[in-house]
This record gives structure tokens, C-alpha cells and sequence, in this order.
């Protein structure tokens, strides 16, 4: 999909624009209209997305859904993501969530060793896996064993 996206012109896509979700209000008999706001536990899939795309399209990426927090922001960028989009934290803190997140991503990432995004951008990416199989049956197995 990915790479029809790219051979028509594109040169970004955004992974991925949350689907409308309506609930059903029993008592009016109607769609109900309350906005259900995204969490961070929406991000991994978007993670794990632009982590096996990294070094597979020269497209950029953007990560939708799921970004709250600077660490939010810091995995979108280990994984491959050029952009991240935040909306539903505006939405409930303001404005002033755009420089939080900013500010924490940027220490969390400087900590790290980090001098800039373009040096951390697909640090974690399946591209950059020693062996992408491997890593993949170790998360799986780590996820199984976790469980509780």
C-alpha cells in the first residue's frame, strides 16, 4: 500500500489518522457525540508501523494517535516517524502541551546522546535490527512472558 502511496507522488504519509469511533446513546436512540480523546496506549501500533517502514520508502512519516507525553514523541522518532501529531493533548491541556512535549522530548532524547532528531530518527526500526526476525519472535516471547 506503502509503496503505491509513494510511486504516485507522495512524499509523506501519516501513520495512522484514528478512525471515527460512534457509540450508540440507548436512552435517545442515537449516535451519541461525545469525542472519545486518544491515550498513549494507541501508540504502539503506530510504533511498530513506522519501524518496519523505516528504510523500506523514501516517504516520510508521520505518527498520529497516541502521542501525550515527550517519550510518546521520543519512540515515534526511535522508530523511524520524521513528525509526530498531536491533537488530543491540545485538546485537553492547551497549547501549551505542543511545548511540553517538545521540551520533554528533547531531554529524553539528549539524554540519551542524542544531538539531533535526524541522528535518533530509526535507532529502534526493524531496518536497523541486527536481525529483524529475531527481534520480532523476542518481543513476542517477551510480551507472552509478561503477561500476567
Amino acid at each position: 500500500f506503502v509503496a503505491g502511496i509513494e510511486e504516485s507522488g507522495a512524499r509523506g504519509v501519516v501513520l495512522f489518522n484514528r478512525f471515527y469511533q460512534p457509540d450508540m446513546d440507548l436512552d435517545e436512540l442515537e449516535l451519541s457525540r461525545e469525542v472519545v480523546l486518544s491515550t498513549s496506549a494507541e501508540l504502539p501500533l503506530r510504533l511498530h508501523a513506522a519501524a518496519m517502514l523505516f528504510g523500506q520508502t523514501t516517504l516520510e512519516m508521520a505518527v498520529s494517535g497516541g502521542v501525550h507525553s515527550g517519550d510518546d514523541a521520543a519512540k515515534a522518532i526511535l522508530s523511524g516517524a520524521s513528525a509526530v501529531q498531536v491533537v488530543s493533548a491540545v485538546l485537553s491541556e492547551g497549547t501549551g502541551a505542543l511545548s511540553r512535549i517538545t521540551r520533554e522530548m528533547t531531554a529524553r532524547l539528549s539524554g540519551m546522546g542524542y544531538r539531533s532528531l535526524a541522528e535518533a530518527r530509526g535507532v529502534l526500526s526493524m531496518a536497523n535490527a541486527p536481525n529483524a526476525r529475531t527481534w520480532e519472535r523476542l518481543n513476542y516471547a517477551r510480551l507472552l512472558h509478561g503477561w500476567k
